[in-house]
Order: structure tokens, then sequence, then C-alpha cells
């Protein structure tokens, strides 16, 4: 998917130079017409004939040139924004695919920290079934209600401070 993104965007930055380039080309190209067609306009009476003609002709294919360079040029930003378009297009399925990875990623780590929390519930019932045996502690059935409950202040053993 990277690659794909990476051909598009030298794809994207080669047809812009090449529209900088046809448009450049077109004002070259419609200058020159320009000056041709006011060369054969300041031709006069007194200008040869063959003159007229090659100038004719000059300002002819000065005009084609130009029309050419028009069409060049047009050609040339469908392709830039064909290659945008394309860019754009790659970069929203590498971001919706990101998500999803992402999202994916996010779901894992919950099932693998909700095992973990079940694991270290287990051990620490474990753990205080084994500390606290009701069989060999006659207050261990008392002590473990004040876990349970440990604002039942009835059950607090007070000793006598003496001094």
């Amino acid at each position: 998917m990277a690659t794909s993104a990476l051909t598009a965007v030298t794809e994207v930055r080669d047809s812009v130079r090449a529209s900088l380039t046809a448009t450049r080309a077109k004002s070259a190209a419609f200058i020159a017409a320009e000056k041709a067609k006011k060369a054969y306009e300041s031709c006069d009476q007194s200008s040869s004939k063959e003159k007229i003609q090659q100038t004719q002709s000059e300002a002819s294919d000065a005009q084609s040139h130009a029309i050419h360079a028009t069409v060049v040029e047009y050609e040339a930003n469908i392709a830039k924004k064909r290659s945008a378009v394309s860019l754009a297009q790659d970069v929203k399925l590498w971001n919706v695919h990101r998500k999803r990875e992402l999202l994916r990623t996010c779901i894992q780590v919950a099932k693998t920290q909700h095992e973990a929390y079940k694991k270290a519930a287990d051990a620490w019932e474990s753990l205080r079934d084994g500390l606290i045996d009701p069989s060999s502690c006659p207050f261990a059935k008392d002590d473990a209600d004040m876990l349970t409950n440990p604002m039942n202040i009835s059950q607090v053993y007070t000793a006598q401070i003496t001094a």
C-alpha cells in the first residue's frame, strides 16, 4: 500500500512538472504566433510577394504550434488531475486500512488485558483463599466479612490501652 502511494506521489509530481512545461510552451507559442502575425500584418504593398507568402506561412505555422501547445497543455492538465485524484483515493484507502488495523490492534490489546485481569483476579483469590483458610483460623470468617464490608465497624476489635 505504501508503494502504491509513493508511486502515485511520483506520478503527481511528474504530471505537475509536465503541466508547467506545457503551460510555458503554450505561452511561448502564443507569443511567437503574435510576433508572426504582427510581422505578416506589417507587410505592405511594397513587400515582395515571396516575403508576404513567407511571413504568412510563418504566421500560420506559429498559430498551428500555438493550437497544438494548447491541446498539449489541456492533456497535461487532465493527466495532472487524474494523478491527483488517484493519489487522493490511495491516501483515503490507506487511511481506512490504517484505521482498521489500529482498531484490530486495540481490540487485541483489550482482549489480552481482559485475560490478564482475569488471571490476576484468580491469582488474588487463590492467594486469599490460601492465606485465609477458614478451618485453621477461628477469626477467618470475621476477617473475611470485614474484607467484604469494611464499613461495618461492629466487628472492629478494641484493645485496652494501658500506660
